[in-house]
């Protein structure tokens, strides 16, 4: 429900969700659930205002500052409004409204910056430092903190990987199944791993939903500016299995958000080398996946994984409210020479292992593990109420 895409978040498709929630309940003996979500018709608004009039009928109307002949009710003791940086009423929100939020949170204080004469872009947390304490003006300095660099290989490098996606081709007749279910966010092969349900795990989906859009948002940014077309666009050989949509290839979207899915399963489970093992090679195989498919080049996927750990890390990071550190990642492409391009062929090796390339080990050059300031980076909101919920759901 909560993965289809973006435009998930819309309220007519949280409201599509929410009926299929509903439905599940009716058939299960709970009826009329799909009445009560939100929304209304001209028919429904007509029949409410007449049965408004018909239990009013029988009231009292003589005294004009008391048409009802009742006193009107008025709750006498409210409970106090909750303060304005509180999750409390966190629980009270639909989905689609708790993703506006926790969104609107995740945003706030991530800045993508783009470098013309180096060819790349940086995600950078900036963090406020106020002159004084409490002042609400933010008056003050500020410290950017980065989380990730990539910048792009040349196209011949490019070119020189067409072989390399030639050559994935020939797992289609094994694999098309496999591509086709996984052109969206494909949970289910996450849930064969871990029993992923929205039953146990219903925050920890939410924490997926919330983390993949997210860097979704941030990798249409990378992909606009660093632009770099699809293998289609370099040789009349590659044929693509599936309609790509209308963006560039580097980074890989879909890479990055199955390596972001395995990290951030491996913070919030218990720790486990062997289930660890399996996340990362489902997470490279959901990536080279793109590349059978005849839409990716295989260091599309290199790209997108460095960027996925220094997501990860940051991410746990503002969900643990500064607990946790995160070490800036870096993909420098534009190092990458044309006669390397058959070394880059796949990010995990078959045991397992990362088979981690020098430009991904690079990091800032001044300092390269970064933690959140309490005082100013974080309150206690809405990424930080999810992340708690969601590791409760492994304990």
């Amino acid at each position: 429900m909560l993965l289809a895409g973006t435009e998930g978040a819309e309220g007519a498709e949280g409201a599509e969700g929410a009926r299929a929630n509903n439905s599940a309940l009716s058939a299960n003996g709970v009826g009329g659930l799909d009445d009560l979500t939100p929304g209304g018709s001209t028919a429904a608004a007509v029949h409410f205002s007449l049965l408004q009039e018909d239990l009013s009928a029988g009231l009292s109307l003589n005294n004009p500052s008391d048409p009802y002949g009742v006193t009107l009710p008025i709750i006498p003791d409210l409970p106090p409004p909750t303060p304005v940086d509180s999750a409390i009423r966190f629980e009270r929100l639909s989905p689609d409204i708790r993703f506006v939020n926790l969104m609107t949170e995740m945003m706030r204080p991530v800045h993508v910056s783009v470098h013309p004469t180096k060819q790349s872009i940086t995600v950078r947390h900036i963090s406020l430092t106020p002159s004084k304490p409490n002042d609400e003006e933010w008056s003050g300095s500020f410290t950017a903190l980065p989380v990730y660099t990539i910048s792009r290989p040349s196209q011949d490098f490019f070119k020189a990987q067409i072989p390399l996606v030639l050559q994935w081709a020939e797992l289609r007749a094994e694999r098309a199944s496999e591509v086709v279910a996984q052109i969206g966010i494909p949970l289910q092969y996450w849930a064969s791993l871990t029993d992923l349900n929205p039953t146990t795990h219903r925050y920890t989906i939410e924490l997926i939903h919330l983390a993949t859009q997210f860097s979704s948002h941030l990798n249409q940014a990378s992909k606009h500016h660093l632009g770099c077309p699809r293998p289609t666009a370099y040789s009349p050989w590659v044929h693509t299995i599936i309609r790509p949509r209308r963006f560039d290839c580097y980074p890989s979207g879909h890479a990055l958000e199955a390596f972001l899915v395995a990290e951030l399963l491996k913070r919030l489970m218990p720790d486990n080398a062997v289930m660890k093992r399996k996340l990362d090679l489902l997470a490279s195989r959901i990536a080279m996946n793109r590349v059978i498919a005849g839409v990716h080049f295989p260091i599309d996927a290199f790209a997108s994984r460095a960027a996925a750990l220094g997501l990860a890390e940051y991410i746990a990071a503002r969900g643990t409210g500064g607990e946790m550190t995160w070490k800036s990642r870096a993909f420098i492409g534009a190092t990458l020479a044309a006669t390397d391009a058959l070394k880059y062929d796949e990010p995990l090796t078959l045991d397992g292992q990362a088979w981690v390339p020098p430009s991904i080990q690079q990091s800032a050059p001044a300092q390269s593990m970064f933690k959140l300031e309490p005082e100013t980076d974080h309150r206690m909101g809405f990424v930080r109420h999810l992340w708690n919920k969601a590791k409760s759901e492994w304990l």
